[in-house]
Parts: C-alpha cells; structure tokens; sequence
C-alpha cells in the first residue's frame, strides 16, 4: 500500500472524548450552551436532549483504540467540576443517568502543537501520485461537506466533467418519531394514508404538537416538521423505519 499513503505515520492523532447525561431537571434549559475554552483549553458544551441533558467533552490522547471506547473516572469528574463553574446547580456523580465516548482521529500535522486541544478538527485531503484520495480528520457533523469535498477532488483529479454537488439542498428526512406518530394517526383515523390537503394539514399541526408536548421537538422546529410531514402524505409509510412507543 506504499504507493497509496499520503499521510505519515504519527500524522494522525487518535483522541477519546467522553460525555455524560443528566436529568434535564437539573439543568432546565432549551437552548445549547458551549464555553468556548475552559481553564485547560478545551471546550464544554450542554445541550438538551428530550428530557435529558448531554454534557461533554474531554480530550483524552490514545495509543490504542479500545472497543467500545470506554470513559474513565476522570474523564467524568473533569466534566462534573467544569460544568459546575458556569452554573449555579449543583451536580453530582449520582445524577449521571449513563456515560458514553468516542474516538476523533484528528490530522497533526504540526509538530508544535502541545496538547491534543491545540489539533485542528477540520478533515484533511491528500492526493497521492498514483491518484489515491485520502481524507482524514474531520467530525461526524461535518460528514456532508466532506463527501463533497472528496467527490470534488475525485472529479478534478480524473479529469471528469463535474456535475455539481447535490447534498447541499437536498432534505434529509431525521424525524422518524413524526413518521410513527404519522403513521400512528392515520391507521386510526382513516383506511386511507393519503388525506385531502385539509385533512392532512391539520393531522400535521396536531402530530406536531403531540411531539411537542412529548418532548420530542421543539417549538423552533415545529413549522418546519408540519413542512416535512405534509410531504409525507400519501408515502409508502409501511416501507420506511419506525419507532413505536412503549407507553
């Protein structure tokens, strides 16, 4: 594979970083939070999630990989005694509903950078001279820039006729909870999955404030799920992925 690698060994920086969840009783907020650079220089950030909170994140440097990745003791105090420092509740070990962790592979292609919160997280692209694209770095919420990113490259590199990314506008349908919620008002109230417009307009403000008052969206998003349920109507809904309640 020599004549495929672009990146050096010791190029690439593996990094652990863990996250806790709390009850959103102790944090009774609705909108994110992030502190830019904490005493040690990294970046803390609590974000509401349903009835929850998410509290993260640490910067652990590793020489290996463990699987699953596993958060450690301290990893937890550190967000514990942070998180503390910007609010007046008071957190403890016993409020943490349950801990998770991931692995950033980060791109260090400096060699003066001190500590792993000085690492860049932007994805890095390389193009070796057999024409082997390689992208590293990078974070899960910047995946679609980076896809096009690459397919860019791909086009320049072999000479093809681009044809202009698409994802930028393209709608991506997340909200699996208003698909079952949906589907769920529909079995009920009609044979029929399609509805008149009428009819379908107002099961979607109904379903919307149904998600609302479960917790399971917010009122900042709320025109946009009618938007997206209404574009629903008369889909194939038995085909597509869904939550049921347990309740």
């Amino acid at each position: 594979m020599a004549e495929f690698a672009t990146l050096k060994q010791g190029d690439l920086s593996l990094v652990r970083g863990a996250h806790i969840v709390v009850d959103r009783e102790k944090f009774p907020m609705k909108s994110a939070l992030i502190v830019p650079k904490t005493p040690d220089g990294r970046v803390l950030f609590v974000i509401p999630w349903r009835n929850r909170i998410i509290i993260g994140t640490t910067d652990t440097a590793l020489s290996s990989i463990n699987e699953p990745p596993k958060t450690f003791s301290e990893e937890i105090g550190f967000i514990l005694d942070n998180a503390q420092q910007y609010f007046s509740t008071t957190i403890n070990r016993s409020d943490t509903k349950s801990v998770y962790a991931g692995v950033r592979p980060l791109v260090n292609l400096n060699p003066k950078n001190g500590s792993t919160s000085q690492v860049s997280r932007e994805h890095h692209i390389e193009i070796s001279d057999s024409g082997f694209i390689t992208i590293a770095g990078g974070k899960w919420t910047t995946y679609r820039k980076m896809g096009e990113e690459v397919i860019d490259k791909a086009e320049e590199s072999s000479g093809m006729v681009s044809q202009g990314c698409q994802t930028e506008t393209l709608a991506i349908h997340t909200n699996i909870y208003a698909l079952s919620f949906w589907r769920r008002y529909t079995r009920s109230s009609t044979q029929s999955t399609v509805l008149d417009n009428k009819a379908a307009l107002s099961l979607a403000n109904q379903v919307a404030d149904d998600l609302v008052s479960a917790d399971c969206l917010t009122e900042a998003y709320k025109a946009q799920a009618i938007e997206e349920l209404l574009a629903n109507n008369g889909l194939d809904l038995e085909s597509l992925p869904h939550i049921e309640s347990s309740s």
